[in-house]
């Protein structure tokens, strides 16, 4: 799966970059995400994301593998899961 989102922030790069480096100030930002642990490097934590009847639930570890002067990066990660699926009694989506 890809994701792409773009946007733009009205402060100065170097501000935007740090901020978005601070993993417990930006985890909140993302519903459903909980930092467990985080040392600088490694972050531990969890993620659950609803989209309509789909569950999924993870939980795992990244490690920012790389962080540049030039603001750019990267980082592995591992995480575990299952999806889960709950239909509501009574509720069907209409017929195309």
């Amino acid at each position: 799966m890809e994701l792409h989102h773009e946007f733009t922030v009205p402060v100065a790069v170097d501000d935007a970059w740090r901020a978005l480096l601070d993993i417990e100030r930006v985890a909140p930002c993302l519903p459903g995400a909980v930092v467990e642990e985080y040392d600088g490097k490694t972050v531990t934590g969890s993620v659950k994301v609803k989209v309509g009847p789909v569950s999924l639930a993870y939980r795992g570890t990244a490690v920012f593998e790389s962080r540049t002067r030039r603001r750019t990066g990267w980082c592995s990660w591992r995480a575990a899961g299952r999806p889960g699926v709950r239909a509501r009694p009574g509720r069907r989506s209409p017929a195309r």
